[in-house]
């Protein structure tokens, strides 16, 4: 039988033990098994251990309300200047806006790559400047410190930076020589992370993970890490082990605790209570205040053999757990699309979602 318990969205749950433990659901967890660590993992204490926590069952409901997150920005598709560009899959793949961030004073960055552009619009939606020079490799986009960054070609680790001024620098991600594959940018506080899939060639090799970067030579100086820092001494890594089961591990130097998530999806007016079959996927890590965020993707099979999708934010670390429905794309499909979350300077959580008629933007309600 499965332990846990089935929440639905929205849930917040309370969360204690955020020390070296990491975290754990108070009305759900007996007294854990703690046995030597045995893995390769990157600690400094001589006796890591791993404590795997009890599982939570997650209730996921594709017909639901999504949440009400506020609208606070539309930026329409066309071929005027300051509209973005969508382009449909025929026998090339979609090209669409694959990420955004928030600038401090509000304004938004989000990459065009239809266009070959970045594109930066007041918190009105003027467009206030573009940086050319980007395409269809062109992904993720972050803001560090007053600048900005935007991986101009993520297949073999080039990025550009981006100041107030204007000012443009590049750098490549390489290691040994070989350029990286790096997909995610996430800013951590004042630590610069990435995420690196391995060498761009030989394909399969190389050093892959999270890494905290140094912007100081064209080559950046890279340090491994154990996963996307939240506080000072703690780091979280993220692992799919089935089609609607996730691991969280939340570690310190004194070992991982793993939370395991299963995802139980119903789609109420259709099939009832009846559980179907899907499957799940998380990324776009979000990092702030002790927390992590991820925008987790569902495909679900209904009874009629078709195929329904589904969006939700799952937060979980120093702050109650986070587990609510997230507004779906219409009319289009937004597979290409990197980054679906950011965090604003505000701290506020804030979600881009493409539709038929151009992109929207929504901030989570404090």
């Amino acid at each position: 039988m499965r332990r846990g318990v089935v929440l639905a969205a929205t849930v917040v749950l309370a969360m204690v033990g955020c020390g070296p433990s990491g975290p754990h659901p108070t009305s759900q967890v007996s007294p854990p098994v703690t046995h030597p660590h045995s893995g390769g993992r990157a600690t400094t204490s001589p006796t890591p251990t791993i404590t795997r926590l009890d599982q939570i069952v997650l209730g996921a409901d594709p017909s639901e309300t999504p949440a009400p997150w506020t609208h606070v920005l539309f930026i329409p598709f066309g071929n005027d200047p300051d509209e973005l560009r969508y382009v449909p899959a025929h026998e090339a793949p979609t090209i669409e806006p694959t990420s955004f961030a928030v600038a401090a004073d509000g304004s938004f960055w989000i990459m065009d790559p239809a266009n070959h552009r970045l594109c930066h619009f007041s918190g009105k939606g003027m467009l206030v400047s573009q940086v050319l020079g980007f395409h269809a490799l062109s992904r993720d986009v972050a803001v560090y410190g007053p600048d900005v960054l935007a991986m101009r070609q993520y297949q073999f680790g080039r990025l550009v930076r981006i100041s107030p001024a204007g000012t443009l620098e590049r750098y490549e991600f390489k290691s040994h020589g070989h350029s990286l594959y790096v997909s995610d940018i996430i800013p951590s506080g004042d630590t610069l992370v990435v995420r690196s899939s391995g060498y761009t060639r030989p394909v399969a090799t190389g050093p892959t993970g999270f890494y905290e970067a140094t912007l100081h030579a064209p080559v950046p100086d890279l340090r491994e890490l154990p996963g996307v820092p939240l506080q000072s001494r703690r780091w979280f890594q993220l692992h799919d082990s089935g089609p609607q089961d996730l691991v969280l591990d939340f570690i310190t130097p004194e070992g991982t605790t793993e939370q395991p998530i299963h995802i139980q999806i119903v789609d109420r007016p259709v099939s009832g209570s009846q559980q179907l079959e899907g499957l799940v996927g998380a990324g776009g890590y979000v990092a702030g205040d002790g927390d992590i965020s991820l925008y987790v993707k569902m495909s679900v099979s209904l009874p009629d053999g078709s195929q329904v999708g589904a969006r939700y934010l799952l937060r979980m670390g120093s702050s109650p757990m986070l587990w609510e429905r997230l507004p779906d794309p219409k009319g289009v499909d937004d597979d290409d699309q990197w980054r679906h979350l950011t965090r604003g300077p505000d701290g506020d959580l804030y979600l881009m979602v493409t539709d038929k008629d151009g992109i929207r933007i929504y901030r989570r309600p404090p």
